[in-house]
C-alpha cells in the first residue's frame, strides 16, 4: 500500500520466460495452518526465482520509493 500511494506510473519489467514452480492456487489449496504457511513461503520463493532477472530493478525501485538506504 505504501508503494501504491507514492507512485502511479510503474516501470515495465522484462516479461518472464517461465512461471514459478508453485502457483498461488497451490498455496490456497494447502491445508490451513503450517502446511499452508509452508506452501505460501514456497510460492514466494518461486515468484522471486521467476523474476530473478528483474530483481535489481525491483530492489532499486523499492529502496527509492520507501526511502530505504
Amino acid at each position: 500500500m505504501q508503494l501504491a500511494k507514492r507512485r502511479k506510473d510503474w516501470p515495465r519489467l522484462q516479461i518472464l520466460r517461465e512461471g514459478g514452480s508453485v502457483s498461488i492456487a497451490d498455496a490456497v489449496a494447502a491445508e490451513p495452518g503450517g502446511a499452508r504457511d509452508t506452501k505460501i513461503r514456497e510460492w514466494c520463493v518461486s515468484v522471486w526465482h521467476a523474476w530473478r532477472e528483474s530483481r535489481n530493478q525491483i530492489v532499486d525501485l523499492v529502496k527509492k520509493e520507501l526511502d530505504i538506504d
